[in-house]
Order: C-alpha cells, then sequence, then structure tokens
C-alpha cells in the first residue's frame, strides 16, 4: 500500500512538473510572440508615419508643379505663381493637424502656417539640442526623392519644443524645400493604442 502511495504520488509529481514545463514553455512563446508583434506594430506604425508625410509633400509639389507650368505657359508671372502657390500651400491641411512649411535654399521662410516667422531667415535657426534644422530640412530636401529629418519644435500654439520627424522635398522651380511632419509623441502615442489591442 505504502509502494502504491509513493508511485502514485511520484506520477503525480512527474506530471505536474511536465505540465508546468510544458506551460512555461507556451507562455515563453505567447510572450515572445507578442514582443515580435509589438516590434512589428510599432515599425509597421512608423513606416506608415513616414509614408504619410511622404505623399502628401509629393501631392503638394505636384500642385506647386502645375502652379510653375500655368506660369510657362503664360498665365502668370514668377512673383505671381510664386504668390499663388504660398498661398494654397499655406492653406493645405491634411488629417487634423498636418500643414505645410517652405524655406528657400538661403533660409528665408516662405510658408509656415501664415505665423511672422514667415519672411525672415531660419537658416541658423538651431532646436534645443543645437541642430541648425532649416540647413538639415534643406540638404535632407535636395536629396534625389527628399529625405527625412528628426529635431525639436513646439505645436501649433505651444512653446515646449517635442522630437518631430519631417520629410521635405524640393521645388526646383520656386528653390524652396517644401516639408510637413509627425510628432513623434503622436506616433508613440499610437503605437501604445496598439500595443493594448495586443
Amino acid at each position: 500500500m505504502r509502494l502504491t502511495f509513493k508511485l502514485i504520488l511520484i506520477i503525480v509529481t512527474i506530471s505536474i512538473i511536465s505540465s508546468l514545463s510544458v506551460m512555461s514553455f507556451f507562455i515563453y512563446n505567447i510572450i515572445e510572440q507578442n514582443k515580435t508583434t509589438i516590434a512589428n506594430t510599432d515599425r509597421i506604425l512608423r513606416d506608415n508615419y513616414d509614408f504619410v508625410i511622404r505623399t502628401q509633400v509629393e501631392v503638394a509639389v505636384s500642385m506647386l508643379n502645375q502652379i510653375n507650368k500655368m506660369k510657362e505657359a503664360g498665365a502668370f508671372t514668377e512673383d505671381e505663381a510664386k504668390k499663388l502657390g504660398a498661398d494654397l500651400l499655406r492653406e493645405l491641411r491634411y488629417n487634423k493637424e498636418g500643414y505645410f512649411w517652405a524655406d528657400t535654399e538661403k533660409g528665408v521662410n516662405v510658408v509656415l502656417y501664415g505665423t511672422k516667422t514667415e519672411g525672415t531667415n531660419r537658416i541658423n535657426f538651431q532646436d534645443t539640442k543645437g541642430k541648425y534644422i532649416i540647413q538639415d530640412i534643406i540638404a535632407a530636401a535636395k536629396q534625389p526623392g527628399g529625405g527625412f529629418t528628426d529635431y525639436w519644435f513646439p505645436k501649433l500654439g505651444q512653446t515646449e519644443a517635442l522630437l518631430k520627424r519631417g520629410y521635405s522635398l524640393f521645388f526646383e522651380p520656386f528653390g524652396w524645400s517644401v516639408g510637413t511632419g509627425n510628432y513623434i509623441d503622436d506616433i508613440d502615442e499610437k503605437v501604445a493604442v496598439e500595443k493594448q489591442l495586443l
């Protein structure tokens, strides 16, 4: 009787240990799969934000290109074409708060949602980390196909600088670097919401 009890106890103990090992293995795999899914979600969302800002700038530059074609056809003078382009670009929006800016090659701001910055030279403007952001934005814009720039800049109506990722593209006929961007905290918030859904 004691031998049977000991045998049952050994079998039960081995079964429990085996079950715990298998459960631990599955839990570990689930955790690792969730980490991979979250990392993939994070990457996909960030890639999507990059795609959106790049596409929006390309659309804005296409609009400027049409204005330039009309100028070349004699519908506008160069000054009239640039004014029309700036006015349309200033009012152009996407999503809730997406807006555009434009700076000349020398860093003179042409468009920044109608603020007093327009008309001023920003070539030596530095963000809170000491980065010459306008110089970097212009350099990125002049790369083949444009480029991305990360920098610190306050949201509209705020003074605290937040991390922002911008995309800019150079429009040769007007000599403008046209850009837009997303704030990283907005992207992080979206990623956090997606993580909670997993």
